[in-house]
Order: structure tokens, then sequence, then C-alpha cells
């Protein structure tokens, strides 16, 4: 006993006592939110602290020894998981009270949320939108996917679309005019996918309708075919709040196949102003949806990825890691001109932790090499990057596009004009005009 309270009593004992719960703190603090160098080089000489301490208990009584260890005990089952769940929450909280000055991130139960992934993968849209409310269940139903999924994907996946497809077609019929106006315009929220033990293939119905429509004009109908594509369009802002940008070009295309072009400068007026809001939809969708994966993998950080032919605007912010919370000054901000532009130039976004918990792992320069200090990279000079092979690129496709509008208003002009002998297809006139026949 007199041993104990000499250890109890000695200073150097006190100090280090009580500096070992914020070692604790410091390391949880740095698991999830990765803190600045102070930090760490702080909790080392706290550490250091702590382990004079335990080599004093050592050299200790058995007693006294024992209740230190069964204090240890105590904190490690019992106090460390309430810190860390309680840490967590408070990075959390953290982390949307700053994000809400770049977007408004709403609860992750918006289904429009989702529709960002259209842009690679559609059949993945409405699957998500109809079994999940929560990111936290889309992506564990997406990772439950990938683990349980059969050998022979590809052949499962297209066989279980194709039963999709025949559900949705024994349901909503789309082969009359009548049929197709009597789908409801909440079909892809009614309709339950057919699934197995593996799941189910991700479709929609509007995305079937833009199928089928694809159907109806191979077949020359192409009153259905423009039927099925404002359906389509309907489902969408409906359920999505937006509308398919392909639906939309290919109904004013259809409409000049069919002789209606005074038709589809109105549908083009209409598709303009739909694009404009849709334009701004999408940029709050995909928010949404990186701000909902930062959530569920408990990160701050995004990761950009690179894209060769972008502007000189897009090339500053290519294959760098950054930072949602002001508080952590490793990393840059993230730009708000991604936040406002994210389809400017499709430079892709992703969370991003650095342990490596998520997709990508790592940071990659322009050679395709590992970065050895992301930090450093990421805070390289925000300068026009490219080199010349890239703004080369960039300048074609953009000169590509511009004679590719002029050649489609002269050829719209030649067809409803002169449609006898206006070629059969734009690229058929492209050809005539390549050849200068």
């Amino acid at each position: 006993m007199k041993h104990f309270k000499e250890n109890c009593t000695s200073p150097l004992y006190i100090v280090t006592a009580v500096l070992l719960i914020p070692p604790v703190g410091i390391y949880l603090l740095i698991e999830h939110s990765k803190g600045t160098p102070i930090i760490r080089y702080s909790i080392i000489a706290m550490s250091a602290a702590w382990g004079l301490n335990w080599t004093l208990i050592l050299i200790t009584k058995f007693p006294f020894s024992l209740i230190f260890l069964l204090g240890l005990i105590f904190m490690e089952y019992l106090i460390l998981p309430w810190l860390s769940e309680s840490n967590a929450n408070t990075i959390q909280e953290d982390f949307f009270q700053n994000t809400a000055a770049l977007t408004e991130l709403a609860d992750v139960t918006d289904n429009s949320q989702i529709d960002v992934l259209d842009e690679n993968n559609s059949c993945t849209k409405s699957y998500i939108i109809e079994q999940s409310s929560k990111m936290t269940a889309v992506l564990e139903t997406k990772e439950d996917i990938h683990e349980q999924r059969p050998d022979d994907f590809n052949a499962w996946y297209c066989a279980m679309r194709a039963n999709n497809y025949a559900s949705m077609d024994a349901e909503y019929d789309s082969t009359t005019l009548d049929g197709i106006a009597a789908i409801p315009a909440t079909a892809n929220n009614d309709y339950i996918p057919v699934e197995d033990e593996y799941g189910s293939a991700f479709t929609s119905v509007s995305y079937r309708l833009e199928r089928k429509a694809t159907e109806h004009k191979q077949a020359g109908n192409l009153e259905l075919a423009i039927a099925c594509l404002r359906k389509a369009n309907e489902i969408n802002s409906r359920c999505y709040n937006c509308v398919s940008e392909s639906a939309c070009v290919r109904i004013i295309e259809y409409l000049k196949q069919q002789g209606k072009f005074s038709e589809a400068r109105e549908e083009q007026k209409k598709y303009n102003t739909i694009i404009d809001t849709s334009n701004a939809s999408r940029t709050e969708f995909r928010n949404k949806y990186l701000f909902g994966n930062c959530e569920f993998y408990n990160t701050h950080l995004v990761i950009t990825g690179d894209i060769g032919a972008c502007c000189s605007e897009c090339a500053k912010y290519r294959r760098r890691i950054f930072s949602l919370l002001p508080s952590d000054t490793r990393y840059p901000q993230f730009p708000l001109f991604l936040v406002d532009n994210p389809s400017h130039c499709g430079l892709p976004c992703y969370s991003f932790n650095e342990d490596g918990s998520s997709y990508p792992h790592h940071i990659e320069d322009e050679t395709g090499h590992i970065v050895d200090d992301p930090i450093a990279y990421s805070n390289r000079p925000f300068i026009d990057d490219r080199n010349p092979n890239e703004i080369a690129w960039y300048k074609k496709a953009q000169a590509e596009q511009a004679k590719e509008i002029l050649d489609r208003r002269n050829y719209d002009w030649l067809r409803e004009n002169l449609p006898d002998i206006a070629p059969k297809s734009f690229g058929g006139y492209r050809r005539m005009q390549n050849q200068n026949t």
C-alpha cells in the first residue's frame, strides 16, 4: 500500500496518467479525419509519455499493476467503442455543416440523386430507387451483389434483364398508342423487379420504353416510337425530376423524319428549356450522390480523375484530392467550379479514403504512376497542365462538334425544302459532303 501511495502521489505519475486519455481521443480523431502533422506529432509525444508511465507501473507491486490492467481492459471494451461512435458522429455533423455551404444536402432519400449513375450504367438507376431509399442500403446492396454474383455474371445479367423486360411487357402495353398512354407516370416507382438469389438486373420501365422506341423505329412505326419516348420522359420527370436528353433528341429527329418540321421546332424550344432545368437538376443530384458517398464512407475527401480532351479550366482540377472541410488544410478545398459545373467536361469525382476503404484507392500522375506524396501533388499549382497532344485533342473535339451542328442545320434545311433529293440519313449526307458528290 505504501508503494501504491508513493506511485500515485508521484508528480511524474500524475502527469503521465493525465496524458493517458488525450492520446486515445487524438488517435480516434486521426482515424476519422486524418489530422494535421502537428496532431500526429502530439500523439507520438503523448504515447511516449504513456509508455514511460507503463514502465513505471511494471516495476510496482502486483496489486497496483492488476488494477491498472483492469482499467485498460475497461477502457478498451467499454470506453473506446463509445468514444469512437461519438467522435464519428461529431465528424459527420461537422462535415455536413461545412458541405451545406457548397450545396443544400438533403437526406439521402431523394430518388433523383441516383440519376447521375445513368450516365455510365442506366440499368443501375431504377433498381436503386425502387429497392432502397437510403444511400447506405444502396451501397450495401451493390456490395452484396458483387460478393454473391454467379460465376458467369454476364450470362446471368442478360437472362435476368430479359426476365424483367418480359415482366414489364406483360404489365405495361407498349405496342399501342392507348396502351402507352395508360402507363402511369409513377411506373418506375411502382414496378417490382424480378429477382433470384443473386438479386435483380437493374432496369426501369422508362429505360424499357426507350428500348421499345428503338424497336418501333426499326419497324418503321415512328408514331409508336415517339409515344414511347414521350412516356419515358413523363415517367423520368415524375420519378427523377428530370428527363432523358437522348429521348428528347430522338423525339425531335423522329418528327423531322415524319416531315413535321414545324412541330419539331416547337419541340426543340421545349427541349432547350427542359435541358436548362435538367442541367441544374443534374448538378444538384450529382452533388447529393457524391456527398452521400462521402457520408457513407465517413470521409470528407474527394478525388478527381483524369480526362484528356478537357478545357483549360477543368485541366486545373485533374488528378487531385480535395477536402470538403476547411479545417483540413492538408488538401486544397473542393472548388466551387466543380460543384456548379460537374458535367462541364465530364471530370470524374469520387469520395476518397486515405485508408483505401473506398475506390479509387490512390492518386496517379499524368504517366499513370501512383503518386508517393498525394498531399504535395494535390497542392501543385492550379494551372493548365495539358500537354500539346491533349490541347490538340480538345480543339479537334470542339471543331468537330461545331461542324456537326452546322452540318445538321444544313441537312435539316435540305430535307425540309428539297426532300426528294435529300439523303435518307444524316450519315449519308456527311458521306456525300466528304466525297463532294
